[in-house]
């Protein structure tokens, strides 16, 4: 069963092509999804895309973001709508979004938990974090649920250099709920 980790891996391919910016272009800015449902900030101007896909036998559809800068060669930011009627096991999804990023940048999970995580406003959700080790790297992600809807942020690879951008970015993200 493909996840949201599979336009992950399509992202983190296809950003080995994108030229980063320069130095003068890394002012930070926030990012707001076309439908409004999540935000995000990076130094970088992120190129977004619109995949559609079949998740537990029903539609879905995915909006991810991608960039890069010198300190960052892959950040990632993006959320997978499953169908109203699809059964959606939260701890389930989020760990098979971790493994599946693992899986395809040859990595391993050398860290992982869940915990609820707080959104702004006030909002609770639950939540995966992990590193991933790899040929390729080490790689933060961070998947957050809320129904039949997952976010997920990405950043790598992780060096003493970039620590505090990846912090930075995986602290801009924002669940913007309909009241």
């Amino acid at each position: 069963m493909s996840r949201i980790v599979s336009c992950f891996a399509f992202a983190f391919f296809a950003l080995l092509l994108v030229v980063p910016q320069s130095s003068a272009q890394t002012r930070w800015q926030e990012t707001t999804a076309s439908d409004g449902s999540f935000s995000f900030a990076v130094p970088a101007t992120p190129k977004e895309e619109r995949r559609s896909g079949v998740h537990y036998d029903l539609p879905s559809e995915s909006l991810i973001f991608i960039a890069k800068t010198p300190r960052l060669a892959f950040i990632f930011a993006g959320r997978t709508k499953y169908h109203e009627n699809a059964a959606v096991p939260a701890r389930g999804e989020l760990q098979a979004n971790a493994d599946n990023f693992a899986k395809s940048v040859d990595g391993k999970l050398t860290t992982q938990r869940f915990f609820t995580w707080s959104g702004s406003g006030g909002d609770s959700f639950e939540a995966h974090e992990s590193i991933i080790a790899g040929d390729r790297g080490t790689f933060r992600q961070l998947y957050v649920i809320d129904g039949k809807t997952v976010y997920g942020v990405i950043a790598g690879p992780l060096n003493p250099d970039n620590e505090a951008d990846i912090d930075r970015f995986f602290g801009t993200l924002k669940i913007n709920k309909k009241r």
